[in-house]
């Protein structure tokens, strides 16, 4: 497609949009500036050519189209309401290292995904019993164990095997090996509604905690 001669000599690069860093969207202080960074590389790449995309402007010297963009407003609004509902996780511990551990508040986190996980797999399978499916919240409940799955699975790989257990630490295989089957039972979890995989996990658990503190 040829444009006008004009436009492709005056048109400048597109500006992208500012979105401020230094805090939250709720105003707090950003406790995982790389998560709330790829936030606003996600809007300015979305948003920018909105306003700056339309491929013959009114003004080629200004790259400006006040009635194209005003017609841009409400898809606008809506995208940016969306992604301004983007979670900003900040549940990974961080790998400096900072030095600030607490094995013992991990095991019972852990403890307390596999009871969520539990639970949700218990709603969902009454939720399709049910004579009339309520399908919004059978799918939350599914979202709910899958997410809790998740978090596991980063506590185990991320916090303890990555961080926490040395190479030459005491039965140093035995506890990777705990590790790596809790890895695969939360992966179970996701895949399917058999409670039998949340009572591994717990015997897995209790195994890991025996190994690690005794």
């Amino acid at each position: 497609m040829d444009f006008p001669s004009s436009y492709q000599k005056a048109r400048p690069m597109p500006r992208p949009l500012i979105l401020g860093r230094q805090r939250s969207l709720g105003g707090g202080e950003v406790k995982n500036r790389s998560a709330l960074d790829n936030q606003a590389r996600v809007i300015n790449i979305l948003l920018t050519p909105f306003f700056h995309a339309d491929p013959f402007p009114s003004d080629p010297k200004t790259d400006i189209n006040p009635e194209a963009d005003m017609r841009r407003y409400p898809t606008v609004l809506a995208l940016v309401g969306i992604l301004l509902t983007l979670p900003v996780s900040a549940r990974s511990h961080c790998e400096i290292p900072c030095g600030i551990y607490d094995d013992r508040a991990r095991v019972q986190l852990i403890a307390e995904h596999v009871r969520t996980i539990e639970k949700s797999i218990q709603q969902v399978l009454a939720l399709q019993k049910a004579e009339t499916v309520n399908y919004n919240q059978l799918m939350r409940w599914v979202m709910n164990k899958e997410n809790h799955a998740t978090e596991i699975q980063t506590i185990v790989s991320q916090y303890f095997m990555t961080q926490r257990i040395k190479p030459d630490s005491d039965q140093y295989a035995q506890k990777i090996a705990v590790l790596h089957r809790m890895l695969i039972s939360a992966m179970k979890c996701k895949q399917t509604t058999d409670l039998k995989h949340v009572a591994e996990l717990r015997e897995l658990l209790t195994t890991f905690d025996r190994l690690y503190f005794k």
